[in-house]
């Protein structure tokens, strides 16, 4: 495994990985716990240990200064020479001792208020008081002033009369009195069956005496009904085909 690790740090590019292989033919079978099992597998991991530079070792001490030679013998004055052209100014001497610390200055002004911290978290709302007694009922207010009164409705029908008509015909219509108007209407064929499929196939209303007098879309005038028919029964049987009308005062 070192060898693998130290081939992955120097090529990174051969890094792919490391897989368990059988050796065919095997029967060797093996159940191996994946990481997201929560009772006895736990996550892969892999201790790598680098071999880092050693640290720079301590200075060592500084050895003894050697023993002071013999002072020579004092040699006899000589003769005052000329005076010498002026020397360069020597170096700065030592600075001297800190002198005493003076007198306290005036207290200078005072600076500007700093900025307003932020606010503290609001603290735990209180419980609650008891609920205070139900106060007098007040007085009652003045009767208010009696309203309009309404539009007045239409008049509804008086009576509904049941109009019909019937014929040996493909077309039957029946119409209201003079003082009547038409409400709704039907068709009825007593020759149809549900495997004959004849019967009717128009029923509208009609605005006039006559069967092309049709009502328009939003008529008021409706006056009877027209019904046709898709057969006529054989004249030895009573009229089979019917127009109903209601008809309202």
């Amino acid at each position: 495994m070192t060898d693998f690790v130290k081939d992955w740090i120097h090529a990174p590019t051969s890094n792919n990985g490391l897989a368990l292989l059988v050796e065919q033919p095997s029967s060797l079978k093996l159940t191996i716990d994946s990481k997201e099992n929560v009772d006895t597998s736990h996550p892969a991991s892999l201790d790598i240990i680098l071999n880092p530079k050693g640290l720079t070792g301590a200075t060592g001490s500084t050895g003894n200064t050697g023993a002071t030679g013999v002072t020579g013998s004092t040699g006899n004055t000589g003769a005052t020479g000329a005076t010498g052209s002026t020397g360069n100014t020597g170096a700065t001497g030592v600075t001297g001792s800190t002198g005493n610390t003076g007198a306290t200055g005036v207290t200078g002004s005072t600076g500007n208020t700093g900025a307003t911290g932020a606010a503290g978290n609001i603290g735990n709302t209180g419980i609650p008081g008891a609920t205070g007694n139900t106060g007098n009922t007040g007085a009652t207010g003045a009767t208010g002033n009696t309203g309009n009164t309404g539009v007045v409705g239409p008049t509804g029908p008086a009576s509904v009369t049941v109009r019909s008509a019937s014929a040996r015909t493909l077309q039957v219509l029946v119409s209201c009195q003079a003082s009547e108007k038409a409400i709704s209407g039907s068709c009825f064929d007593t020759a149809t069956t549900s495997s004959t499929g004849n019967g009717v196939f128009a029923s509208v209303p009609l605005c006039g005496p006559l069967a092309s007098d049709v009502c328009t879309d939003g008529a008021t005038n409706a006056t009877g009904w027209r019904c046709e028919f898709n057969d006529i029964n054989d004249n030895s049987a009573p009229a089979t085909n019917t127009a109903y009308v209601l008809c309202a005062e």
